[in-house]
């Protein structure tokens, strides 16, 4: 961003921010208790949560970046 200035970058700069600390926060999840039956059910939404955050972040990414 510090070499293509373009009108809005910030609020994507922004954006990209705000998704990987979504990310982090669902990767920093309690670990759950092994023995129990449903625990890998359990997980899924929260990865499914961290990968989709980073999706976005690189989708925005690539909006800020000069074609």
């Amino acid at each position: 961003m510090a070499n293509y200035r373009r009108p809005g970058s910030e609020i994507l700069a922004q954006s990209v921010y705000f998704h990987i600390e979504a990310a982090r926060e669902a990767a920093r999840a309690d670990a759950l208790n092994p023995q129990k039956r449903l625990h890998l059910l359990r997980y899924g939404p929260l990865r499914e949560r961290a990968m989709s955050n980073l999706d976005a972040a690189e989708a925005q990414l690539l909006n800020i970046a000069p074609a």
